[in-house]
């Protein structure tokens, strides 16, 4: 169980650093059905990057996780993680100085897998030209699809090591 929370974790941040994945308005869940996994809380450094550019430090502010991808310039993001059958998913959204009560984030949803201290995410590929009216009908897609390869971009493919 505790590896799982620790993929998930990596996963989120994996997905905050890529390339864009499939961008949703609305998330796979609501986020009060959100997991929450206080392992994924620290600095972790993304493994699929030679250069190691990019540190990506996390906190957790009740049930979504705080993500702040520092590098020559600073990236934050808020996300929380969705149970999808035996699956568990990011729901990513960049944060801006300019939102307030109003903003409509767009999601970036990433597949999170935790195995042996390390977090590995995928993002949806972004070849999905359906159109969802809800996190319900976007979920349902989800569960039909997951289990194929190709539902998940290769480009938007990230493992990070948490810095001890």
């Amino acid at each position: 169980m505790k590896s799982v929370k620790l993929a998930v974790l990596f996963g989120v941040l994996s997905l905050i650093f890529m390339g864009c994945p499939y961008e949703s308005p609305y998330p796979v869940d609501n986020v009060s059905n959100a997991i929450i996994d206080k392992t994924l809380k620290g600095s972790w450094e993304d493994r699929s990057d030679d250069k190691h550019e990019y540190k990506y430090i996390i906190t957790l502010d009740g049930n979504m996780y705080n993500i702040s991808k520092r590098g020559s310039d600073t990236t934050n993001y808020v996300g929380f993680i969705s149970k999808v059958g035996d699956g568990k998913y990011l729901n990513l959204y960049e944060v801006s100085k300019y939102d307030d009560a109003e903003t409509v984030h767009k999601y970036y949803i990433y597949q999170l897998k935790m195995m042996d201290g390390r977090c590995q995410i995928k993002g949806l590929t972004d070849n999905i030209t359906e159109e969802f009216s809800s996190s319900q009908e976007l979920r349902d897609f989800i569960i039909k699809y997951q289990g194929l390869s190709f539902f998940f971009d290769k480009d938007e493919s990230k493992e990070f090591l948490k810095d001890l």
